[in-house]
């Protein structure tokens, strides 16, 4: 493996460790209990790396020096990893209290209610995207570019009001603070890196890209998706606890 993919491979682990961490360790409530606060901890993770598919969006940046193919299996491994965690986050609690139910009706809380809407716009987003789906959806290019950005940025401010608002781990004004300039910052990383230095994106010319990449890509999706389900596990089993599941 290649030394700049590995520290990109180190720096990715690190954020799915370190940024639920935050968010969970400091100022922490108490635990619910086993199964909640497995879903919980998951819940952060798959948060950090919807921010991370806005930064690493599917576009060959300078670097890495890898090949158009690398970010684009990378992006799409992140979007896959992100919809296995929101999985894990939701599927649990529901197991062990079926009546949550009740709180993704019409009537449930707004912070619930963004929740699911988010859920549901990252499942299409990735649907959407698939090979065969995408050719008969979006036809062109650049409709299906459009088509997933928009999906993307709706999701996005949703699953940030869900984290901020449900009213347990985010329980302090610099944790909803942090939580909106992270995604103030995932949403703008973009837009503004393109606007101010457009030739950042782009490879040295005395430089080859670097070919068949791709396998390392799914590499580090696989490494950040295991860091993550094993930290929530360890989470939900160190926190006292005693609640349901």
């Amino acid at each position: 493996m290649k030394a700049e993919i590995a520290v990109l491979a180190a720096s990715l682990v690190g954020q799915v460790l370190i940024m639920p961490a935050i968010f969970l360790l400091a100022s922490p409530p108490p635990g619910v209990g086993l199964s909640w606060d497995m879903a919980d901890a998951a819940g952060f993770a798959a948060f950090v790396v919807l921010l991370g598919l806005f930064v690493l969006n599917g576009r060959p940046t300078a670097w890495p020096n890898c090949d158009g193919k690398f970010f684009m299996v990378l992006h799409r491994g992140l979007g896959t990893g992100a919809l296995a965690l929101l999985g894990l986050h939701i599927l649990p609690p529901l197991w062990v209290a079926p009546l949550l139910l009740d709180d993704l009706l019409p009537s449930g809380p707004w912070p619930m209610l963004a929740g699911l809407a988010a859920a549901c716009l990252m499942l299409a987003g990735a649907l959407s995207g698939l090979r065969g789906v995408r050719h008969a959806l979006w036809r062109t290019a650049r409709r299906f570019r459009i088509g997933h950005s928009v999906i993307a940025y709706a999701t996005l401010p949703l699953s940030a009001f869900h984290v901020a608002e449900a009213g347990l781990h985010v329980n302090t004004e610099w944790k909803t603070a942090l939580c909106a300039v992270l995604t103030a910052g995932a949403a703008a990383w973009t837009p503004v890196r393109w606007l101010l230095r457009p030739e950042r994106n782009h490879a040295s010319p005395s430089r080859k890209r670097w070919r068949n990449m791709s396998p390392h890509a799914r590499t580090i999706v696989a490494l950040m998706l295991a860091a993550s389900v094993l930290s929530a596990v360890c989470y939900a089993m160190v926190t006292p606890h005693g609640g349901p599941g």
